[in-house]
């Protein structure tokens, strides 16, 4: 877990302790080259760079600088718990608002809490890397309990998903926002993901990138014999159609119970 402390200043701190702050942040898991400065209520008050920092010295020619004397005191922050979708589309008005055409001088993330305390701190190519992974297609085959849970959960991420089932009944409850599974939480983020981030249908897509193949493999009797053995129909049906679908670079992932080997 990241704790922003580590690269909290005050506006009095000396330009070395900015310095060395921002050169032992990769030992926290912290991105480099940034220090934050915080009032005593650690609520942020501006940001450092190291362009900060090198544009102080030239700009001063002194070394005694303070850190309220290079920070910038007007930083683009995001509240804690914004999705990375969401954050992407308030980006440009924040980009906007302080006359800056491009997001490529806008090296860091920052999320803060209620009170205005740095949460988080995330290097801007890790947002990038973010949006291109919640862009991926992902489709869950077989849409039970455990199939549904993962499937509102990927959405609520941020990632598109279509569920897939055989039973038109169940595919026709979700596409009209009513679940039948029961889990806390899990009505409210159907209703708030349907048709957005996530939608049911009988059919496999052709534009997947992930397949969760998550089908029930009940354990029945056989016809001759006394020991149970579980049924593998579904898991063999639905691998059978994910392979006529299967492109270059995709990944399908098994969480259907099956036995060892």
């Amino acid at each position: 877990m990241q704790s922003t402390a580590h690269l909290f200043v005050s506006p009095d701190s000396p330009l070395t302790e900015v310095l060395t702050v921002q050169s032992q942040a990769t030992q926290h898991r912290l991105p480099a080259g940034i220090a934050l400065v915080v009032d005593q209520q650690q609520k942020l008050v501006g940001t450092i760079s190291d362009g900060d920092v090198r544009r102080g010295l030239l700009t001063q020619n002194r070394l005694d600088l303070k850190a309220s004397e290079v920070m910038n005191a007007d930083p683009i922050t995001f509240p804690e718990g914004m999705s990375f979708r969401e954050l992407l589309e308030a980006l440009p008005t924040e980009l906007a608002r302080r006359q800056r055409k491009s997001a490529k001088f806008l090296s860091k993330i920052i999320f803060v809490n209620p009170e205005g305390v740095p949460t988080r701190v995330l290097d801007y190519h890790q947002l990038w890397e973010q949006r291109v992974a919640t862009h991926r297609h992902v489709v869950v085959v077989g849409l039970g309990y455990v199939g549904l849970t993962l499937a509102l959960v990927l959405a609520d991420v941020g990632y598109l998903v279509t569920g897939v089932d055989v039973d038109e009944n169940r595919v026709s409850d979700l596409n009209a926002g009513r679940s039948y599974v029961h889990e806390v939480g899990l009505p409210e983020l159907l209703r708030e993901h349907l048709g957005k981030n996530f939608h049911a249908t009988t059919t496999l897509p052709d534009d997947g990138d992930v397949f969760v193949i998550s089908v029930g493999t009940p354990v029945v009797r056989p016809e001759s014999g006394l020991i149970p053995q579980p049924s593998m129909t579904a898991l063999e049906s639905s691998a059978s159609a994910i392979g006529e679908k299967l492109r270059v670079g995709n990944l399908v992932v098994l969480r259907s119970t099956v036995p060892i080997g």
